[in-house]
């Protein structure tokens, strides 16, 4: 470690730290040091060596040479995101890195658009809390053009990644930014959304299962209609609510939706055939037949806890099996950045407007994988266009 020292902006180490949502004690204790050096550090009394210097940089994710300006970038607070989740979980730092990088690639993404000469559409679903969540719903479907025929071909597909990647083209297609992030980073969070005029964002949790994700996607979307972008876990009571709703009515169209038997009990096969049909999760099936009035809220809350408990093992199953699964980085990195914001960046790349470094910096991965990716992204392209 150097210990050279590095003549910055002392006030700027508190601010990152406060930024990123950690106490002294705990940088402290990262550090390697004790609380009164990091206070020491951050009022000026003690000087930073370069090496402590990037290790905090580091930890806060923030580029060495902002600690040497005079005074802290101009930037949103992430601290004062909306949060529409039950019970008030907090903010942990991994969470509020997410909101921060989805911001900065929200930005990122237009000026990477007019690097490309992609002419930007503004985002126009909208919509009003007061409104009925099925007319919202039945709106929100045909914003996006995606016809029953076509959602029930996407069926065939049993482990749901049809549907999802389906729907992920349907919203980018209208100028939306769809990031993942996963569950060491969100937490309880199932999702959230940053709204804007253009490029507003959504970030889906990849421990979900691919049909969660679907719901996930269309929540946000309803929030973002709303014009309130906020963390989301999805449960039952004020705003999510409506965006519950909302999502259910997009995917499950009152139309096309049959008439089960209401005495259906959780382990009843049909339940499973139905929400295959949708590539849904049986959670959203019964809200769905609770809004069309096939359940009452009673038999809807039995079957609800029955289906999270079943989800919920499902995401553990998940979690596990992925833990031993080797994804490789160029997936990984799609995955992450979206098709939308990848294929922004590879553009903007081929027309000289960035460098390659500053490309896989875009992407977060190596230099070496953007030309992995870029077969991806093709190969995805002939695919769709056959």
């Amino acid at each position: 470690m150097s210990h050279d020292l590095a003549p910055i902006t002392p006030g700027i180490l508190r601010w990152a730290r406060e930024a990123a949502g950690y106490t002294t004690e705990v940088i402290a204790k990262k550090t390697g040091v004790k609380p009164e050096t990091v206070e020491a550090w951050e009022d000026g009394t003690k000087p930073l060596t370069v090496g402590r210097l990037d290790t905090l940089s580091h930890i806060y994710k923030r580029p060495t040479a902002i600690f040497y300006l005079a005074e802290p970038p101009a930037e949103e607070d992430v601290r004062k995101a909306v949060d529409f989740r039950a019970g008030n979980p907090g903010k942990p730092p991994s969470l509020l890195y997410q909101l921060r990088h989805a911001r900065e690639r929200r930005v990122a993404a237009v000026d990477l658009a007019a690097e490309a000469g992609i002419q930007l559409q503004p985002f126009e679903l909208s919509c009003k809390s007061s409104e009925s969540h099925a007319e919202v719903g039945r709106r929100l479907r045909s914003w996006l053009g995606v016809e029953m025929n076509e959602q029930e071909l996407w069926s065939k597909d049993a482990s749901g990644y049809m549907a999802l990647n389906g729907w992920k083209d349907a919203i980018e297609r209208k100028f939306v930014l769809i990031f993942q992030a996963g569950k060491a980073d969100l937490g309880t969070c199932r999702g959230f959304s940053v709204s804007a005029d253009v490029y507003p964002v959504i970030v889906t949790n990849s421990v979900d299962v691919a049909v969660s994700r679907c719901f996930t996607l269309m929540h946000e979307l309803a929030h973002l209609g709303l014009r309130q972008g906020g963390l989301c876990d999805m449960h039952d009571g004020g705003q999510e609510t409506f965006c519950n709703r909302v999502a259910a009515a997009t995917l499950m169209p009152a139309t096309s939706f049959p008439r089960p038997n209401p005495d259906l009990a959780e382990n009843d096969p049909n339940f499973r055939v139905l929400a295959r049909k949708y590539s849904v999760s049986e959670q959203a099936l019964v809200l769905r037949m609770l809004d069309l009035g096939l359940v009452d809220e009673k038999t809807y809350r039995r079957l609800r806890a029955a289906f999270d408990m079943r989800n919920a093992q499902a995401r553990d199953r998940k979690d596990s099996e992925e833990k031993n699964l080797i994804i490789p980085q160029h997936t990984k990195a799609i995955a992450r950045n979206g098709r939308a914001f990848t294929q922004l960046v590879l553009a903007a790349y081929h027309r000289h407007g960035i460098s390659g470094h500053r490309a896989s910096r875009y992407l977060d991965v190596s230099f070496r994988f953007l030309g992995e990716i870029e077969r991806d992204i093709a190969r995805r392209a002939t695919r769709a266009a056959s």
